[in-house]
């Protein structure tokens, strides 16, 4: 009996270990495969607020902002994601600046 118990109590612990921050960048990542790049920004943004010292979610958003960039396009719009991008991935540096390629 108390194996059961343990092995219950082992499988709640590890449902509640999965933090809503991560469940954001997890779907973020498979609306990313989809190319739904708009909606990733949004999910990974909500895996960026409750953790802002998360590299890995800027690194995440910054990708997908910059998926959304179309060279030579001189709109606000598409200035606005390089912009965006280009503040998350500073923040990943700032976090991780030692990660930097030689």
């Amino acid at each position: 009996m108390r194996k059961h118990w343990f092995a219950l109590i082992t499988a709640a612990v590890a449902a509640m270990a999965q933090t809503p921050a991560r469940n954001y960048l997890n779907e973020g990542i498979t609306v990313f495969r989809a190319a739904r790049y708009p909606q990733a920004v949004d999910l990974f943004q909500e895996a960026v607020n409750p953790s802002p010292s998360d590299a890995t979610a800027h690194l995440y958003l910054a990708t997908a902002y910059m998926s959304q960039f179309i060279p030579g396009v001189d709109s606000p719009d598409n200035l606005q994601h390089v912009l965006n991008a280009e503040r998350e991935f500073l923040a990943v540096l700032a976090f991780q600046g030692d990660n930097m390629l030689p």
